[in-house]
């Protein structure tokens, strides 16, 4: 058979889109965040303001090395998929030629991920938030938690924290995490499950 596209992840690109160019396949890479570096300068500023150390081998602690591989990885595809106009701006930013990058957005299934139902006197239940993801500075748990509380949106509905903590985060977090309106469960295999709920 034949393709139009190879949609490439990052970490395994450069042969992939080698192929693809060779046999005259267009290539994405996707990015599914900001410019790596722009990320290790903003992570090494929020965990040295929190006073967390950055573990060595940590997907946002600076890696020369990682940021040469996703430099060829860019080289290497036609095309490189960016998730906002905010990360579009980074990689324009650190020289990328806009042309070269293409902005997408990700969906959802509506069937997975229903809307909540009316409550029985038509309105919707008290707010449910639900945070998933890495438990670490870089998501911005610490901001959502104090807009959590401070907000007054504790005082009836409830949060549900869902993933693993970067190292020191949860200790840091503690009265946070301990308010009865916050729920932290880990890290859940079945996200979809504890949407519907």
């Amino acid at each position: 058979g034949s393709f139009d596209v190879v949609h490439c992840w990052p970490r395994a690109t450069v042969q992939t889109a080698a192929a693809a160019r060779e046999t005259g396949v267009v290539s994405v890479r996707e990015a599914p965040n900001t410019h790596t570096s722009y990320a290790y300068e903003r992570v090494a500023e929020e965990t040295a303001r929190l006073g967390l150390p950055q573990p060595e081998g940590h997907s946002h602690t600076d890696d020369a090395e990682a940021l040469a591989l996703e430099e060829r990885q860019k080289a290497a595809t036609d095309l490189v998929a960016v998730p906002s106009e905010f990360a579009l701006r980074t990689f324009v930013e650190r020289g990328v030629p806009a042309e070269r990058l293409g902005l997408h957005q990700y969906g959802f299934d509506p069937a997975r991920f229903p809307p909540p139902a009316q409550g029985a006197n038509g309105r919707h239940p008290a707010l449910r938030a639900l945070f998933v993801g890495r438990c670490e500075p870089r998501k911005g748990l610490h901001y959502a938690l104090a807009a959590w509380v401070d907000s007054g949106a504790a005082e009836h509905g409830t949060l549900t924290i869902c993933g693993d903590f970067y190292p020191g985060y949860e200790e840091l977090l503690a009265d946070r995490l301990a308010h009865p309106s916050v729920t932290v469960k880990g890290f859940v295999p079945d996200v979809a499950a504890v949407m519907r709920e």
